[in-house]
């Protein structure tokens, strides 16, 4: 008995260093060129990026430098959907908009280099300008919780 290759199966995720690789799938004739991700790996990403939002947000009044930076027109990002600028945190947090607006709605192929770079942003962040009660603990076991990963998507 021949088995059929499962079209939808996609490769788990490594860990190498500080860097994720996330493999992905093209969505077949899709128009927007949406793609397809391992469940775990895509609420990896967006646990992250609300988490990210959630915590800039936190800061406007505690570090205001830093929500002014993550604020602030980003040429780094694309125009958003009404043709509006973005900011490290409004490209973030439409993002998950998106998603949670229309669970349906994957990532696009034009979404992957942004992505990228939100989550070295995001490292950066956690590994330096926040501190360790920032990435909080479990409260069981006392250890602390994991910083972020970098990410690098990779067609599977």
């Amino acid at each position: 008995m021949k088995l059929k290759r499962d079209r939808n199966f996609l490769p788990e995720s490594t860990v190498s260093g500080i860097t994720k690789t996330i493999y992905y799938r093209k969505i077949p004739n899709n128009k927007k060129g949406h793609i397809r991700l391992n469940k775990v790996d895509e609420d990896y990403i967006y646990h992250w990026l609300n988490r990210f939002v959630v915590d800039i947000v936190n800061k406007q009044f505690i570090n205001r430098e830093l929500f002014d930076a993550c604020t602030r027109k980003d040429k780094d990002f694309p125009y958003g959907g009404f043709n509006n600028p973005n900011s490290i945190l409004s490209y973030a947090s439409g993002l998950c908009s998106n998603k949670y607006r229309n669970p349906s709605e994957d990532l696009t192929e034009k979404h992957i280099k942004h992505v990228q770079h939100l989550f070295l942003i995001m490292y950066n962040l956690y590994d330096g300008i926040f501190d360790k009660r920032e990435l909080g603990y479990d409260l069981w076991t006392g250890y602390e919780n994991a910083i972020v990963n970098t990410v690098l998507f990779e067609q599977a």
